[in-house]
């Protein structure tokens, strides 16, 4: 069997207003053939979801009330979403080299969704992530990315 992985999920939609959480924490047996250890890495991230168009927000998306090619524009909905991984401060130096990698991250992001139909979503995101060194210096870049996405679902 292996190493055990705690992933607990959360979500709460109430009329426009939705809210989805998660929390990982991965517990994992390395070696590097001499020594042993235990590793554990966390993560969790945040999403909020406001429907601007009055439909009702869900997990399973949104059906506009005016869908396009039904004379309407659709739904619009906007998001902002917050995560960190922190990974185990063990994994260095014998697992991963603290020169080249990093020990901790933290994102955010904003996006704006537009659901032309039930089954057809287009969406635009902006996210940044910072990431910090081992040695709790910021000695890398941060990334920032611009996303577009057309997704059709049945």
């Amino acid at each position: 069997m292996g190493p055990p992985l705690w992933s607990p999920q959360g979500y709460y939609y109430v009329g426009s207003f939705g809210v989805l959480t998660e929390y990982i924490r991965s517990e994992l047996d390395v070696t590097d053939g001499a020594t042993v250890a235990e590793l554990s890495h966390e993560a969790a991230q945040a999403t909020a979801v406001f429907v601007l168009t009055g439909e009702d927000a869900s997990y399973a998306g949104i059906e506009p009330y005016k869908p396009v090619g039904s004379g309407g524009w659709g739904a619009f909905e906007v998001a902002a979403r917050f995560g960190w991984l922190d990974l185990d401060d063990d994994a260095f130096p014998l697992y991963a080299d603290p020169a080249g990698s990093i020990s901790e991250a933290k994102t955010w992001g904003l996006g704006l969704n537009w659901y032309l139909t039930k089954n057809l979503k287009a969406a635009v995101a902006y996210f940044q992530t910072d990431f910090d060194s081992f040695s709790g210096a910021s000695g890398f870049p941060k990334e920032k990315v611009a996303l577009s996405r057309l997704q059709v679902s049945f």
